[in-house]
C-alpha cells in the first residue's frame, strides 16, 4: 500500500480544521474571564472567578504532568529506536509539559491571579 504525499497548504488546513473548536473553546473560556474583570468590586463574582482559575490551574497542571510523563516515555522509546524525529517531538511534549504544569507559579508570579478579598 502506498501512502499518500501531502503538501504542506494540505497538512496545515488538517491541522487547522482538528483545533479550530479547541481554539474556539479556548477563547471562549478566556474572553468569559477577561470579559468579567470589570464586575471585580462584587464579592460572590470575585469567588466565583477564583473557583473557576482553580479549576483551570488544576487542569492545566493535570494535563501537564499527563504530558510530561508520556513525553519521557516517547523519549525513552526514540532512543531505544535511534529516531531522531521522535526524540525531538517527545522533547517538545516534555517542555510543553512542564511549562502548563507550571503555569500557575508564572501566573501568580505576573500577577495574573484573581484578588483575594
Amino acid at each position: 500500500m502506498e501512502k499518500k504525499r501531502l503538501s504542506l497548504n494540505t497538512m496545515k488546513e488538517q491541522v487547522m480544521e482538528k483545533m479550530y473548536p479547541v481554539l474556539c473553546s479556548t477563547g471562549v473560556i478566556f474572553g468569559g474571564m477577561v470579559g468579567n474583570v470589570c464586575y471585580a468590586d462584587d464579592p460572590s463574582l470575585s469567588s466565583v472567578m477564583g473557583n473557576v482559575q482553580k479549576i483551570v490551574y488544576a487542569l492545566f497542571k493535570s494535563i501537564g504532568f499527563v504530558l510530561t510523563i508520556w513525553g519521557i516515555g516517547q523519549l525513552v522509546l526514540a532512543f531505544k529506536n535511534e529516531d531522531s524525529d521522535s526524540k525531538s517531538r517527545a522533547i517538545m511534549s516534555i517542555v510543553a509539559g512542564i511549562a502548563l504544569y507550571a503555569f500557575p507559579t508564572i501566573a501568580g508570579a505576573l500577577h495574573l491571579t484573581a484578588p483575594s478579598l
